[in-house]
């Protein structure tokens, strides 16, 4: 009895401390996560100590994570992701990609762990798709162009998100970094999203048409329930974790009245359990230790703005958007959420990150929620920042490049047919990540003549891909001719030189990285010289001519 009695008033204490966080933090304008956490850091054991069964709040917890991702699941839709599916993964590629260098690199000259220095690539890559929809739908900004590309680069990065977690489930039970240890994880993961996508959806039409004859609500709703947290088990019993299940079940039902009665039925479990999975996570950061990350917290807060504002930014002005909607959409990455807390929660358990990780995380979570919202309402100031800070030859430069990629990014839109070798494209691209992500992971030294040359090649041959992609968008579409003063070779010319530039930028920085370690940085300030130096070159030819 004194059980049962312990178990409600814990639950009891947790969705009314839930209850009270959500409201504060809507008082003053901010996300409930950060009303959770802060809350949660408070009843936790490490501050007041108000619940009393805190373990069993945290298994709980995780029933937050399933019924989250199934919804985050629901909203992915194949069909309008295909349409944005190039700019999508181009700006969500490059943000994730900075933002893990960016961390990895913050962590060898910190000292740390491999594991650490991974775990935390992961924590400060993904943005939190539940928190920016959110925020979206309350500065009521759904309906615009930049709005319809984030919610596509969130698509992606939850994509993304699900197979980096697999990756670090396995390094979490093996406790080493092993580049077979990674692939298998990988490939575990695609392959269990293959699974279905192709195979559970072809019959799941026969499991909606029986769905929809369930009249009785208490059937309907137990049914659902049930195979979520099945489709979670599955998951788990193959070595993923039980969020990976979910989100894909999530992605199968696509029926739109089922989906309708499964939002009006089944949202207000997830709710429930988020506010549980929210505080628990709070309840496990000690406030004492707090003061021990900031120093590590401001640095990694201003980098991980500095990649959403203005490299985010940058790549999403690269695939056709306006200066004002590119900014935009760099201000709806800031937000920090589940992505993080999961992934960070999954590394405490296994004990195989530092303390100190895990309360960062924490920190860093509710600092990046809180910008988010005063980030997105002032993008348009942010913007004229930019146009009087950045000179004119390089807005000419990036209008260029802008003007280019669009219709590749948005080859719908355009009119155009999708090229006949983009599977080619697409197998080579795959083939140089691979290669360069080998030969990051490498220590032999004696490799690295074979990595470069074997790149090179790679890039040569994406190259001349690119530069016939080009020349084909250039005779299609007849609106890049408007108002062009240069001939349209050399504007193609220009954009291939940028992108043969940054391919072979990346590839000698990961094979030199292990052997000259920051000097390899040095390679990065070149390629930024670089472009500096040749939009300056096609601004000045644009002036002749003119």
């Amino acid at each position: 009895m004194e059980h049962n009695t312990n178990l409600l008033l814990a639950l009891g204490a947790v969705l009314c401390s839930g209850f009270v966080g959500a409201y504060l933090a809507r008082r003053i304008g901010q996300s409930v996560i950060v009303g959770y956490i802060l809350l949660g850091m408070l009843v936790g054991p490490n501050a007041l100590n108000l619940i009393g069964d805190a373990d069993l709040i945290h298994k709980l917890a995780e029933l937050g994570v399933v019924f989250l991702m199934f919804f985050l699941g629901l909203e992915f839709s194949v069909r309008r992701f295909m349409q944005i599916k190039n700019a999508a993964m181009m700006i969500g590629s490059t943000k994730m990609l900075a933002q893990a260098a960016g961390a990895f690199l913050i962590g060898f000259a910190l000292g740390w762990a491999p594991i650490d220095r991974l775990f935390l690539a992961g924590i400060v890559a993904i943005s939190s798709s539940g928190v920016t929809a959110k925020l979206l739908f309350d500065l009521r900004k759904t309906a615009s162009r930049h709005a319809e590309v984030l919610m596509g680069v969130m698509i992606f990065e939850d994509f993304v998100a699900i197979v980096m977690m697999g990756v670090l489930m396995g390094i979490a039970t093996t406790g080493i970094v092993q580049t077979d240890v990674v692939s298998v994880a990988t490939l575990k993961a695609v392959l269990f999203y293959a699974f279905f996508i192709f195979v559970v959806a072809r019959f799941f039409p026969r499991v909606v048409s029986w769905l929809e004859k369930i009249d009785s609500d208490e059937m309907f709703v137990t049914i659902v329930c049930g195979g979520i947290l099945l489709a979670g088990a599955g998951a788990v019993y193959l070595g993923l974790p039980s969020a990976a299940g979910a989100f894909v079940l999530g992605m199968v039902v696509n029926h739109k009245d089922l989906e309708e009665r499964i939002h009006i039925k089944v949202a207000p479990f997830r709710d429930a359990f988020l506010v549980v999975f929210f505080l628990a996570f709070g309840m496990l950061i000690d406030p004492r230790m707090i003061p021990g990350v900031l120093g590590l917290l401001l640095i990694i807060l201003p980098l991980s703005l500095f990649v959403e504002l203005v490299i985010s930014s940058s790549a999403a002005f690269f695939t056709g958007l306006s200066a004002k909607a590119a900014v935009a959409l760099g201000t709806g990455l800031v937000s920090r959420g589940e992505y993080a807390m999961i992934y960070a929660t999954l590394g405490h358990q296994s004990g195989v990150i530092s303390p100190d990780l895990y309360q960062l995380t924490g920190v860093y979570v509710f600092s990046m929620t809180l910008l988010a919202p005063l980030m997105m309402r002032n993008a348009g100031s942010i913007k004229n920042w930019y146009s009087r800070l950045v000179p004119p030859f390089l807005k000419y430069g990036s209008k260029l490049l802008s003007k280019s990629l669009a219709p590749l990014m948005y080859p719908d839109y355009y009119g155009l047919e999708p090229p006949r070798n983009r599977f080619l494209f697409v197998g080579l691209f795959m083939l140089y990540v691979g290669l360069v992500a080998e030969a990051f992971a490498s220590h032999d030294i004696r490799f690295a003549p074979v990595y470069l040359l074997a790149g090179s090649v790679l890039i040569w041959w994406l190259r001349s891909i690119l530069a016939s992609g080009f020349r084909l968008v250039y005779r299609e579409v007849d609106e890049l001719l408007e108002h062009q003063i240069l001939e349209p070779q050399v504007v193609i010319h220009f954009v291939i030189k940028l992108i043969t530039a940054l391919l072979f930028t990346i590839l000698v920085t990961g094979v030199v990285w292990n052997v000259l370690e920051y000097w390899s940085l040095t390679c990065l300030l070149l390629f930024v010289a670089y472009v500096a130096m040749a939009c300056y070159r096609v601004n000045c030819i644009a002036l002749k001519v003119n």
